[in-house]
């Protein structure tokens, strides 16, 4: 039995539905025809032109990613661009492109969710209304550490728990931590947010210099854990929730992470 992209998709909407996308977000088909047979799935953060590659190589049908591929308008495809060339290796390659992307971290069991679990962390809620949600949907989530720690302890317990190299932080660290709040990518306009839920700590990604400053100002910390560290997480988890489902129905598909995945920033110690 052949199976096409069309249907992988609709497993990732019935999750995901685009519904609760935000008003400015384009997720869902980027690239390719939905009727295209497919026998292995790439999940990844983002598309780029190594995973596009390695699929091209090894015999990858459609790339799931988070961040959708098109997301600004194009007005010409120049296969001498970076972009062009992506396009053009799917297109000679017949692999399908879809993104899931606010609607993810929106959805429950999606990205926030993962990276609450990530944390260990319990009581979960939501942190901020959804635009196209209902109550029950929302953008970040909050919750409680699995004990009280010190600022300081709190960095770097995220640090360890999202593997990462280094990591930044504002606010007074001799403070307790309890009750943090989260969301994944960028989302320092959600600090007023966290502060109004009571928590001691907001981990989000993106976060610049005078954003910082008013977080200090408000007596929370805030920790800078990176666009890709807070939602690479999801990766894995949405791998695997495809695997389980895919063995369920009986179709004969491999899945596969990102293998060539990276930050796109770069440390010196």
């Amino acid at each position: 039995m052949s199976i096409e992209a069309k249907q992988i998709i609709n497993i990732m909407n019935a999750w995901a539905p685009q519904s609760l996308a935000e008003s400015w977000d384009h997720p869902g088909l980027q690239i390719g025809n939905v009727h295209t047979p497919v026998k292995k799935v790439l999940v990844a953060l983002d598309l780029t032109a190594e995973n596009a590659s390695y699929a091209a190589d090894n015999g990858v049908n459609l790339i799931i990613s988070h961040h959708p591929f098109l997301f600004r308008s194009l007005h010409e495809i120049d296969l001498g661009t970076y972009r062009g060339k992506i396009i053009e290796t799917l297109i000679r390659s017949s692999i399908v492109s879809f993104a899931a992307h606010t609607n993810l971290d929106i959805a429950r069991g999606g990205v926030n969710d993962v990276l609450a679990e990530k944390l260990s962390l319990s009581d979960v809620s939501g942190l901020a209304p959804a635009e196209n949600g209902s109550d029950a949907d929302s953008l970040g989530r909050t919750g409680m550490l699995p004990r009280v720690m010190s600022g300081k302890e709190a960095v770097s317990y995220i640090r360890e728990k999202l593997e990462m190299p280094v990591i930044r932080y504002s606010g007074d660290i001799n403070k307790n931590v309890k009750k943090i709040a989260i969301l994944g990518g960028a989302g320092s306009e959600y600090i007023h947010d966290a502060k109004r839920l009571g928590a001691d700590l907001f981990l989000t990604g993106d976060l610049k210099y005078h954003e910082a400053q008013e977080a200090y100002a408000s007596d929370i910390i805030v920790v800078d854990g990176g666009h890709f560290y807070t939602e690479h997480p999801v990766v894995q988890n949405l791998a695997n929730r495809l695997r389980q489902s895919i063995e369920e129905k009986n179709w004969d598909i491999e899945v596969v992470e990102d293998p060539v995945a990276r930050d796109v920033f770069s440390y010196i110690g």
